[in-house]
This record gives C-alpha cells, structure tokens and sequence, in this order.
C-alpha cells in the first residue's frame, strides 16, 4: 500500500512539474508533427533525395512533391489565393540566429523550364504571356519568396523558412526600391545575386538577428497555393541517401538532432517526422508548432 502511495506521489509530482499552460491551453508534447494545427496543415514533405519512405507524405499522401524539395509545406485551409490566409503569422520554432535573408519574390513567378513543369496546366493560378519567353503560360500570381535560414542556438541544426511573404527581420523587403519585380523563372531565381531586391542589404538591412521560440518572425506567402515551407538539416554534413542515423548517445532518443541524420543544409530533411513538437513554447528540447493560434498571440502582444 506504501509503495502505491509513493507511485500515486510521484505521478503528480511528475505531472505537476511538466505540466504548462497557456491562455488555459494544457502544454503538450508530439512525437511527430499533427497533420493539422491551428488552422493550418501539413502538405508535401521535403524530399531533398530520392527517398521511398521520404516521399510517402504523411499528411498529404495525393501529393508527389519533387526530389529537391528542401522544406515541408505548412498550408492555409484553402489553396485558393486569399490576401488574408497568406499573411497568417509565422513563429520561431525554437531560440535561434539568423545567418542569412533572400527574397526571391516576384509579381509572377513562372516554372517554364523547370522541374516543376510550367505550361502543363497543373501550376499556378494564372495563364498570362510571359515576356521572357513571349508564351503563354500557367503563373503563380504573386509568387511569395523570402527566404530566412537560421541557426539552432541548442543544437547548431540549420532551419529554413521560404515562401515566406514578409519578415520583420528585413522589413525592407517589398517595399519601395526593393519592390517585387514582376516576372521570373524559378531557376533563375535561385540564383543569388539575380534581383538587387533580394539582398537584404539593398533594402534597409537586417534588423535584428536573435529570435526567441513563439516569436513572429514573418507571414505566410502564396507561391501557387498559400504556404511557406519549413526544412531542419545540419550546417555541417553531408547527404545521406541511405537514411541511416548515426549510433551515438545523443542519437538514440525519441528527438534526433539533424547532424544525427547526416544530412546538410542542401539535404534538409522532412522535419514533421524526424523531431519532437509541442503546442506551446517552453525549455524543452521540441521544436514549436510553426503557426500558433489568434489566442495565443493576443497573449503576446502581437494583436493590439
């Protein structure tokens, strides 16, 4: 009967001391990303290799993604072009730096030529003559591209937000000189000195570079439905085609650091499946739901 007692003790004393709440919001802590959260959900995983497991998409099993794909797409409710579902605030999944900011924005972004198959109907929301080309073709209109890649203060992981449609970051961004140029091809795009509007330092600079975990740090954009993306990899490895998970102590819990996975920031890989997530910030090693609910940042300040 003691030694029930005693058990019965220490499962509240345990739940009492990892027990959060938040706005009357019970912390709770994911093996694996929801499919669906705060009212947004998980679209096709990123596939930085070819990868069976990989391109199963958790979440989104219709979807065929493509091999190259460096982040997960986290989705408004709808596809449809909505000014509001793609200015949905955007928070910092964990403590981390900044150590570099892209906006590789434009007015239309067109995929002719590209992997993702521009012309073919199945891209975009708008069929328009596009002047580099002088064809016709299937554009997305706007086509949102800032891009931020952070640094993991705890754990040194590499992680990556792009299709992001503003950053209080580099709030230069979009606006006067550096507004978007209105055509571009995607793989044009990725080159990095293509647009002077996409170096942050031709638009007023870096405001700041440390972020806390629930902090805004941008929007949601629109690059062919409203999304923004999210990859986690290792600044400092290389790509792993096999999969394989390094046999380390600090690899054999439920939570992994990337460089466990050895894979670099150029092989980001399907964060949904790979860390711990939790719905409220805390000092745990889980990475923090991307997007949070209106209630929780009210609670912050982030609404007036």
């Amino acid at each position: 009967m003691k030694k029930l007692s005693l058990y019965v003790f220490l499962v509240l004393m345990f739940s009492l001391f990892t027990s959060y709440s938040f706005a009357g919001k019970k912390h709770k802590i994911y093996k694996k990303l929801p499919c669906s959260f705060n009212g947004v959900k998980v679209g096709p995983s990123a596939t930085p290799y070819k990868d069976k497991k990989i391109r199963r998409h958790r979440c989104s099993p219709k979807s065929s993604g493509y091999v190259g794909k460096k982040g997960t797409s986290i989705e408004a409710s709808s596809n449809k072009y909505n000014p509001k579902s793609s200015g949905i605030p955007v928070v910092a999944i964990t403590n981390m730096t900044l150590y570099s900011a892209k906006n590789w924005g434009v007015e239309y972004g067109c995929a002719s030529g590209s992997r993702l198959g521009g012309g073919k109907g199945q891209w975009g929301n708008v069929n328009i003559l596009n002047p580099q080309t002088g064809k016709k073709e299937r554009c997305s209109n706007p086509f949102d591209g800032v891009s931020l890649w952070f640094t993991d203060d705890k754990y040194g992981n590499t992680i990556r937000y792009y299709h992001l449609k503003s950053t209080t970051l580099v709030p230069g961004f979009n606006k006067g000189k550096c507004k978007k140029p209105k055509f571009g091809n995607f793989e044009e795009m990725q080159s990095k000195n293509f647009f002077d509007t996409s170096q942050p330092e031709n638009c007023g600079g870096i405001k700041f570079y440390k972020v806390k975990k629930g902090e805004v740090i941008g929007k949601m954009g629109y690059a062919g439905n409203s999304h923004f993306s999210l990859g986690i990899g290792s600044r400092n490895s290389s790509s792993n085609e096999n999969n394989e998970i390094k046999d380390t102590d600090d690899c054999k819990g439920i939570y992994k650091s990337a460089h466990c996975y050895n894979v670099g920031p150029m092989y980001l890989i399907a964060p949904e499946d790979r860390f711990k997530w939790e719905n409220l910030p805390t000092d745990s090693d889980a990475y923090l739901f991307p997007v949070m609910s209106k209630k929780y940042l009210k609670e912050i300040g982030y609404y007036d």
